[in-house]
C-alpha cells in the first residue's frame, strides 16, 4: 500500500454523508473485486469476525447522551399522518391532517419530524427516529 492509498484510507470515514459519496470513496481505494470468505460468530451478544484478507470494518453504536452544559435549545416537532389521507382543505387552503387518535393496524402512516435551531449558534446534531415495536418500516 502506497502513501496515496494510506491517505485515502485515513480519510474514508469523512465520506459518509450520502450513498454516492460513499461509493465514490470506495471506488478510489483500489480494493479487490473478489472478497475472501470471512467467518463470523455470535455468542452471548458478542460478535466475532475473523478476516480472511484485507477489509474495512465500521462500527456504530448508539449510547445515551449527556446534556450539553450550556443547554443550547432545539425545537423538535413530531407528527404522524395517514398516507392515504394526509391533508384537509378549507376553502382554497391545504392543511396537514395529523393523527391525534389511536393508530390502526394495517394502515400506512407517515411521520413529519422537524428540528429547528432557534439560535444564531451553529449546532451539529444527530436525529434518531424510531418506529413503534411491531410496526414495519
Amino acid at each position: 500500500m502506497g502513501w496515496q492509498d494510506a491517505l485515502r484510507l485515513a480519510n474514508l470515514t469523512e465520506a459518509a454523508h450520502n450513498f454516492s459519496e460513499m461509493v465514490l470513496a470506495l471506488a478510489v481505494l483500489d480494493l479487490p473485486f473478489e472478497s475472501p470468505k470471512h467467518t463470523t460468530r455470535v455468542d452471548n451478544g458478542q460478535f466475532t469476525l475473523t478476516a480472511a484478507g484485507p477489509l474495512i470494518a465500521f462500527h456504530k453504536e448508539i449510547k445515551p447522551a449527556t446534556p450539553a452544559p450550556e443547554q443550547t435549545p432545539l425545537l423538535v416537532s413530531q407528527n404522524f399522518f395517514r398516507a392515504d389521507d394526509r391533508y384537509r382543505e378549507e376553502g382554497n387552503e391545504k392543511f396537514d391532517k395529523y393523527i391525534t387518535e389511536e393508530f390502526l393496524a394495517g394502515v400506512v402512516y407517515g411521520a413529519n419530524v422537524v428540528v429547528t435551531n432557534p439560535t444564531s449558534s451553529p449546532q451539529k446534531v444527530s436525529v434518531l427516529l424510531q418506529i413503534p415495536r411491531g410496526a414495519l418500516p
